[in-house]
């Protein structure tokens, strides 16, 4: 099973998709409360950020079935991509706390619709005989292989461009966008 998912072009270009939008938030991962408290954020404001990134998240994954029904995977994983691209575009300014919590909120697209629409896509693509070795690539590629990368060149990009890493994961998040459009 692994091999044939490895060798589809169709399941190759899911998980580039996938796990490109996903690992740009590497990033904000390692680094976003480090950023955000050297632009002067209160512990206690970091903290409430990062609960309205959860939030939304949660909220989206509670409708996540009325979403699977009405919206094809390749449209939840481009929406998920093109938030990712914006948020990450923009968080490379260091932006004001009014413009954070609304970048916070798309947190539930960034995350939450790539993911959804990656299961989506995982459950209608591909036989079922294969479900479990497709999600564990998925889950491999994406949590993993390029997750793992792009955090380790965050470290890197951090130490010379600050804010800037952003815009490089806002580029990764754009090749995810390339890959799904092509999905």
């Amino acid at each position: 099973d692994a091999r044939r998912l490895v060798a589809s072009p169709l399941f190759l270009a899911f998980v580039v998709a996938v796990g490109a939008i996903q690992a740009a938030h590497a990033a904000f991962y390692t680094f976003g409360s480090v950023r955000w408290r050297s632009q002067g954020l209160s512990a206690d404001t970091v903290g409430l950020l990062w609960t309205i990134g959860v939030a939304a998240e949660v909220a989206l994954f509670a409708w996540s079935g009325a979403l699977m029904r009405r919206f094809w995977a390749t449209t939840l994983i481009m929406v998920g991509g093109m938030a990712a691209v914006l948020r990450w575009a923009v968080m490379a300014f260091d932006p004001p706390l009014a413009v954070l919590v609304p970048l916070q909120l798309l947190h539930g697209a960034t995350y939450g619709l790539t993911h959804i629409g990656a299961i989506q896509f995982l459950g209608r693509a591909v036989p079922e005989s294969a479900s479990g070795t497709a999600q564990a690539l998925y889950a491999s590629v994406a949590a993993g292989v390029a997750m793992g990368a792009a955090t380790l060149a965050a470290g890197a990009l951090y130490g010379a461009l600050a804010a800037g890493t952003y815009a490089v994961m806002a580029a990764l998040a754009l090749a995810g966008l390339m890959a799904a459009l092509w999905l």
